[in-house]
Order: C-alpha cells, then sequence, then structure tokens
C-alpha cells in the first residue's frame, strides 16, 4: 500500500520538476539570445537533461522493480501520461488553447516527452506478468 502512495505522490511531483527546469531553460535561452553568451546555456540544457533522465528513471524504478506498485497506478500513470503527451494535438484538432493547467505545453518542451514515458511506463505495467 505504502509503494502504491508513494508512487502517486512521486507522479506530481517528477512533473512539477521537469516543468521547472522547462521553465528554467526558457529563461536562459532568452538570457543566452539578449547577450550572446551561448556556452553557459549549453552547460544548462546538459544539466536539465541529466535531470529529467534521472528523474524519469527514478519514478520507473519507484513503480517497476521489486513487486511493482500495481495495476491501479499503471492506469493512473497511463491516463496523465496521455493527457501530457497528447494535449497539443488535441488541443489544436479541436481549436483548445494550448495554455494548460501546466502552463504553454508545446511538442519541443520536455513536459511533453516526459508524459509520452509516463504513458509508455503506465501501459508497461498492465500487460500481463509473463511469470504467471
Amino acid at each position: 500500500m505504502l509503494k502504491k502512495i508513494a508512487a502517486i505522490v512521486a507522479l506530481p511531483a517528477v512533473l512539477i520538476a521537469i516543468y521547472a527546469s522547462d521553465r528554467w531553460l526558457e529563461v536562459a535561452r532568452q538570457e543566452a539570445g539578449a547577450s550572446f553568451r551561448f556556452v553557459p546555456l549549453a552547460w544548462q540544457v546538459a544539466a536539465a537533461r541529466l535531470l529529467v533522465a534521472a528523474l524519469l528513471i527514478g519514478l520507473f524504478w519507484l513503480v517497476y522493480l521489486g513487486r511493482g506498485a500495481g495495476r491501479l497506478v499503471s492506469a493512473v500513470y497511463l491516463i496523465f501520461g496521455l493527457i501530457i503527451a497528447l494535449y497539443p494535438p488535441l488541443a489544436l484538432t479541436f481549436g483548445l488553447s494550448l495554455a494548460s493547467p501546466l502552463g504553454m505545453i508545446v511538442p519541443s518542451n520536455t513536459i511533453g516527452l516526459a508524459g509520452a514515458f509516463i504513458a509508455v511506463m503506465g501501459a508497461f505495467g498492465l500487460l500481463p506478468d509473463p511469470e504467471a
């Protein structure tokens, strides 16, 4: 039970951290464009990518290594991941605003890629256990 709660609580925490990373990089890009100093930006981008990779692998480890968190957690991950990953095309298709509760989600942002990864994690958890 505790593992399920930890997995559910970790999901928004990881998404918030990735969203903050996106915003941080957006500000860094604007500053680099104004000052023509791109070396710090290159390091910030590399650090942000490493952070996102570590967070997503940590989330995967929390949810699936060991016994796994269960089908309910996998379904939650699949649903939230699909919402985040598919929001931009759905919004454009149906004439909705790209402004979401998470701010502006566009296909080039890391949060959209993280949503796709989380959706795949959820789908993976819903597959039948090969050992059963």
